[in-house]
């Protein structure tokens, strides 16, 4: 009897340290892990930057998303007006029907001496009612010395065709709707005439069409003659 309470005991004890083992065992691993998370600076605000870079990134998923969705409509709105369009003829817009050349135009002083150096030239286009309207286009102007019959005398050629270069030379305003070119006369030209014809040809990009007009400008009888 006694034997077998020795043994009890005995069992007890052993039993008490195994579990006072495992207590220990199980608080290390908790202090351990407890320490990865508390005792590594930063971590904590590593993963929150990641989340923000993520939540970034997600919105502008979102945005280019919005915007497809967006250019997606403007293109079945243009694949329904399709047919409408497809009945408009070229002559319902507003297109170049003719080009003038308004009576302004003339001899001009280019270097502030006595006498004109150059021509300037205004071009109007004109659409079928008879209104200016700004058309883009190239434009070729040509003067010519028609003094002496049956022997026309080329004074110069100018052609004007940078975009650039003819948006510039545009001035739409009160009466002064019209393009706006100079054209000085070249060296070596010799004497100018107090007349001189000139040609315009403008070249509508739009449709493709080709205007001419013609008319005969003044010069400054004190018109210099190039050495």
């Amino acid at each position: 009897m006694h034997f077998r309470s020795l043994r009890h005991n005995r069992l007890q004890i052993k039993n008490a340290s195994v579990v006072a083992l495992c207590v220990a065992a199980l608080a290390l691993i908790l202090g351990v892990g407890a320490g990865c998370i508390f005792d590594a600076p930063g971590t904590v605000t590593q993963l929150q930057q990641e989340i923000d870079q993520q939540k970034l990134a997600l919105k502008a998923c979102e945005q280019e998303k919005f915007e497809c969705d967006a250019r997606c409509e403007d293109l079945k709105t243009q694949i329904a007006n399709q047919p409408r369009l497809a009945s408009v003829e070229l002559d319902d817009l507003f297109v170049v029907d003719a080009i003038s050349i308004p009576s302004r135009s003339g001899g001009i002083d280019l270097d502030g001496s006595p006498g004109d150096d150059g021509v300037i030239v205004y071009v109007q286009p004109i659409d079928a009612a008879g209104d200016v309207i700004k058309a883009a286009g190239a434009i070729t102007i040509q003067l010519t010395d028609l003094t002496q019959v049956g022997s026309p005398r080329s004074i110069a050629t100018a052609e004007y065709t940078d975009p650039d270069v003819i948006k510039k030379s545009w001035y739409g305003g009160f009466m002064t709707n019209h393009y706006s070119l100079k054209i000085p006369f070249p060296d070596g030209v010799g004497s100018i005439p107090k007349e001189l014809h000139v040609r315009v040809v403008f070249f509508d990009w739009l449709t493709g069409r080709e205007f001419t007009a013609s008319t005969t400008v003044s010069v400054d009888a004190q018109v210099k003659a190039a050495d």
